[in-house]
């Protein structure tokens, strides 16, 4: 009998994805489209934020990882988008979502 992953825990490739560390690591082993579909479908099943979740930690990889990752998994940065701010427009960003109290 296998046992059941405890509630809120995604398993992919054999790893257990219980942090946004871990989260920003296997999303970047993504490397096709179908691949990403699979991921996202396995990690919705799980946790109602996906997609948010890995729009966001797609930002923490380089611009070339960050666009496959966004491409493959239909995702976006959900304040960037799919673009690739300066650090200007990341500042402005984050003024403008607390400004607009967006996260309460």
């Amino acid at each position: 009998m296998t046992a059941k992953p405890e509630p809120g825990v995604f398993m992919w490739k054999g790893s257990t994805i219980r942090t946004i560390g871990e989260l920003t690591d296997a999303v970047a082993t993504i490397t096709s489209r179908e691949e990403g579909v699979e991921f996202m479908a396995a990690y919705f099943a799980v946790n109602v934020h996906a997609a948010e979740n890995v729009g966001y930690v797609a930002g923490y990889h380089d611009a070339e990882t960050r666009h496959r990752i966004h491409e493959f998994t239909d995702t976006a940065h959900p304040i960037f988008g799919r673009g690739d701010p300066t650090p200007e427009e990341a500042f402005d960003a984050g003024r403008r979502v607390v400004e607009q109290d967006r996260w309460k």
